[in-house]
């Protein structure tokens, strides 16, 4: 992957004590930023824009990911409607498409995942916990890298419909997710993905003294491993919000 076009520094791997280059941006505008429209370029020389038809590709790393801050809601929604278009195209047979959720405490979480090729569309709310198998074309897995269409919507901010290439559920799931704030697309938010939890070490003892995470981590574990880290590339992400500030890009490329 050439690293022209891309702002980047370097990290050093703990478990290969290699140096991997990664593109990093944070940034901080008090404007908001209409989804959709082009953005200012907060790296100079770069030309990583997931709402562009190059997207970005999510890096082999467990941490590469686009974080979105959702303000308002454009005139064109309804209230409480969250509607989520992108297109993605992977190889990898499980990760996390795109999550989404509300507040510190994350107590509403909606995802979209991947399990062994077959797209599953999760809710974690508190009046309901669901797992759905969405149906694809044909019957087919789509980790077959080619480009694939994804939206979701909450209709009145109730009912949930999820439709892979123009195919949906047969019936819409009603939902009690609300202000979903923040949308994470491929990967895991660090501070809130504690999902390297080993099997033969007690939550109790790898937590100790921070029940703030012990919490968070029973509830969200569902989301990491060991169904593995999307790898791959997401393009031409639409939504109907304005964004507080502008995405912010960790460890992905230029696809």
């Amino acid at each position: 992957m050439p690293l022209s076009n891309m702002c980047h520094t370097s990290i050093r791997s703990i478990s290969q004590a290699v140096t991997i280059t990664f593109f990093l941006l944070i940034s901080h505008v008090p404007q908001p930023t209409r989804a959709g429209h082009k953005l200012v370029k907060l790296c100079k020389g770069s030309q990583i824009q997931i709402m562009s038809r190059r997207g970005v590709k999510i890096e082999p790393y467990e941490r590469s990911r686009v974080e979105l801050m959702l303000g308002d809601y454009t005139r064109f929604a309804h209230r409480n409607k969250l509607k989520v278009h992108f297109e993605f195209k992977t190889r990898s047979a499980n990760g996390t498409l795109f999550y989404g959720f509300s507040g510190p405490k994350a107590k509403h979480v909606i995802a979209l995942t991947l399990r062994n090729g077959y797209p599953r569309y999760s809710i974690r709310c508190p009046s309901a916990h669901a797992d759905v198998l969405a149906p694809t074309r044909n019957n087919q897995p789509i980790n077959d890298n080619k480009w694939h269409t994804v939206e979701f919507d909450t209709r009145y901010g109730h009912h949930g419909v999820v439709s892979i290439d123009g195919v949906r559920l047969r019936k819409s799931y009603t939902v009690s997710c609300t202000n979903i704030t923040t949308l994470v697309m491929g990967g895991h938010n660090p501070d809130k993905s504690h999902h390297q939890y080993a099997p033969d070490v007690s939550l109790r003892q790898r937590f100790e003294g921070n029940q703030r995470i012990l919490a968070w981590y029973k509830r969200h574990r569902w989301l990491a491993a060991p169904y593995g880290h999307f790898e791959g590339c997401i393009r031409k992400l639409n939504l109907h919000h304005l964004l507080r500030v502008p995405p912010k890009y960790y460890a992905v490329s230029e696809c």
